[in-house]
């Protein structure tokens, strides 16, 4: 038996989550795993839980759906649920998987599934991939498993990767955002400008640092603080 596809819908209006919830409780294979009524929400649950297929509204306050999208390095299967069509091509470039008009008959949204299923086959095999990472480091190329790395620390043009298996950081010449890019976005989470810090080494939070487990203390950044919120301390 396959696993459960692990859903989230994010929508400002309830009925929409009741026509959406009906449709996965139908469906054989989907659970759903949470509710989010604006972005804020939807951002804190994708930080904090392994997600498979969002489904999305665009007309939102705070955070609206595009914005959300395009803020997400590691994206779910997303299928944009909106009653405007004027969103589509922004929805496509932000890679979107499929666009469905509200209402949302049971029929558009079995299609829109074996899409998002198909996403969802391709990314797992990216997953993989991505629990062993490699780097240049002196012109060799260095593997580390994402699993022992404790942070990342951007220092000018190059940045520094702390791990339980070196004493001494491995020095990348690379930017922190290209290489959070290869990151699990369920597993790492940006703390700050300069920080990355996988969460399994986490002890305890507060509004201006985060704890590891290892003693080092790292400062939290303002902007970064709402991400932290549903982060649990091993």
């Amino acid at each position: 038996m396959e696993p459960f596809l692990r859903c989230l819908i994010v929508d400002d209006e309830t009925p929409a989550h009741a026509v959406i919830a009906s449709h996965i409780e139908k469906t054989d294979g989907l659970a759903l795993a949470a509710n989010a009524y604006n972005g804020y929400e939807a951002i804190k649950i994708l930080q904090s839980e392994a997600i498979d297929i969002l489904f999305l509204d665009i007309e939102m306050p705070l955070v609206n759906g595009i914005e959300l999208l395009a803020s997400l390095t590691v994206k779910p299967a997303t299928i944009i649920t909106t009653a405007y069509q004027d969103f589509a091509f922004d929805a496509w470039q932000h890679d979107a998987v499929d666009y469905l008009k509200k209402p949302i008959s049971y029929i558009r949204f079995i299609k829109a599934l074996e899409k998002a299923k198909l996403y969802c086959k391709q990314h797992h095999k990216i997953e993989l991939a991505k629990k062993t990472l490699a780097f240049k480091v002196d012109g060799k190329e260095e593997s580390i498993h994402s699993e022992s790395i404790l942070y990342f620390s951007a220092s000018g043009n190059y940045v520094k990767i702390f791990s339980t298996v070196s004493q001494k950081p491995l020095m990348v010449y690379d930017s922190l955002a290209s290489i959070q890019r290869q990151l699990d976005e369920t597993t790492f989470i940006q703390i700050h400008r300069s920080y990355v810090v996988n969460k399994l080494f986490i002890k305890s939070v507060d509004k201006a640092h985060v704890y590891l487990t290892n003693g080092e203390r790292l400062p939290v950044g303002r902007k970064f603080q709402i991400l932290l919120e549903n982060v649990k301390p091993q």
